[in-house]
């Protein structure tokens, strides 16, 4: 209903431009070389012309019909094409992460600049790693992530540079066998941990569809593997403070702290008391086409101190800061984004509910819908793979989730016979005992 209103405002503006067109279209078809009468006509609101000859006039006539029957094919297209424009917000600015950020040395730190485009529930996060410029060895130096709401669409571009390193001696051969780019698809519109540039980005211009009310419960962002982030018990409660220049949140974990067992690499939570997990900050906020924006944005995330179990003792253990350079409105690109032309290397995870954990092929031709025969055929050949078996892969240990019931079965194969024999020959003694 919305989009109709703003077509139905919208359309004075495209009629004043049809309408010049039709004049300018009237001073093509009624243009002439030769003046042979001094009689003068207006047509659509342009200057007075000289009228022409009867040949000079049916020659303008064939061309008013061919431009006119042109603009009868085109006027609608460009009607709808309008009406299809989508404009939102569009932020851009710098941004910096650093892991561990109270240590002498920090483990890691990283810089970019992005840009955020925002309409309703669709988002597009662009970000480009600034330290690339300098360093050849970063090899993905940008990313392109989009979310139509129901899906989230990654597309990353590596580093030339650092590929050719990679490859060695091999490269110039295997080049244009290559993708051009790496893509993930993954399902809901809360991006996944990593790239956690992503997922901190879209915390701080992106998450109100999520972070709804005054508090309530959702996935925090934080560093996890994707086992532990789809998991339904890795949430925490948030809640929200305002003031008229700031808006605070902060999240509070109930004292659960997800990892993983070392010798069988399973999923495991840790006990310690509530505490705060993270705190996110937005101040000289605004409000631009009803979207709530801050031009600076800082969050911290926390976590206990091993050696405590003071629910204060805290430390730091991620800083992420970033400042709005522009704030403006503007046309939104296509959801999901453009991918590049050639060969991209896939990896879809839209099929998670049905026990695959992810799919690999390649695609040409763009994005391609989960039900295109393409896609479905991949999964005929996969066993079934959930994301806690492929964490286990990673690790080297055999998964244990798909390994039992396997062994319930194989154990249960052997016993059969033995029990048919015993309950037959238990059988046969109790009618050999009635005879008697």
């Amino acid at each position: 209903m919305n989009e109709s209103v703003e077509c139905i405002n919208g359309m004075p503006k495209l009629i004043g431009r049809v309408a010049r067109c039709f004049q300018a279209l009237a001073r093509v078809c009624l243009r002439t070389p030769q003046i042979r009468s001094v009689h003068a006509v207006t047509i659509l609101g342009t200057k007075p012309i000289q009228r022409p000859c009867a040949d000079e006039f049916r020659h303008w006539h064939k061309q008013a019909i061919r431009y006119g029957f042109i603009v009868l094919v085109f006027f609608p297209a460009a009607i709808t094409a309008y009406c299809n424009e989508k404009t939102g917000v569009i932020l851009n600015g710098t941004c910096e992460y650093i892991v561990r950020p109270e240590n002498m040395s920090p483990s890691y730190s990283a810089h970019y600049s992005f840009e955020v485009s925002l309409l309703g529930s669709s988002w597009i996060v662009t970000y480009e790693d600034i330290s690339a410029l300098t360093n050849s060895n970063v090899l993905n130096v940008r990313g392109v992530a989009s979310c139509d709401g129901t899906n989230i669409y990654l597309v990353q571009y590596q580093n030339e540079i650092a590929v050719k390193k990679a490859w060695g001696s091999r490269y110039e051969s295997i080049k244009n066998e290559l993708p051009v780019a790496q893509a993930e698809i993954y399902p809901g519109s809360y991006p996944p941990p990593n790239p956690s540039i992503l997922q901190q980005l879209w915390f701080a211009f992106a998450s109100s569809t999520t972070f709804t009310g005054s508090s309530g419960k959702a996935k925090p962002p934080a560093f996890v593997d994707l086992a532990i982030f789809y998991s339904a018990e890795f949430e925490c409660a948030y809640f929200w403070s305002n003031s008229v220049t700031t808006r605070q949140i902060t999240l509070k974990s109930d004292g659960r702290i997800p990892g993983r067992d070392i010798a069988t690499g399973q999923m495991k939570y840790l006990k310690r008391s509530p505490y705060t997990s993270g705190v996110g900050v937005w101040s000289e906020v605004t409000s631009i086409a009803g979207v709530f924006v801050g031009r600076k944005f800082e969050y911290a995330e926390f976590a206990p101190l091993a050696a405590s179990q003071n629910s204060k003792d805290l430390l730091k253990t991620w800083a992420f800061k970033c400042t709005l350079t522009s704030v403006r409105t503007g046309a939104i690109d296509q959801i999901p984004t453009k991918l590049p032309e050639g060969r991209i290397l896939m990896t879809d995870r839209r099929f998670l509910a049905s026990g695959y954990s992810k799919i690999n092929y390649i695609s040409v031709t763009g994005w391609i819908p989960a039900e295109n025969e393409y896609v479905t055929s991949q999964l005929s050949n996969r066993p079934l793979l959930s994301l806690e078996d492929e964490f286990a892969h990673a690790l080297g240990s055999r998964p244990a989730p798909r390994t039992k019931p396997v062994r319930y079965v194989i154990w249960a194969a052997l016993a059969l016979p033995l029990c048919l024999l015993l309950a037959k020959g238990l059988f046969d003694k109790l009618k050999n005992k009635k005879k008697d």
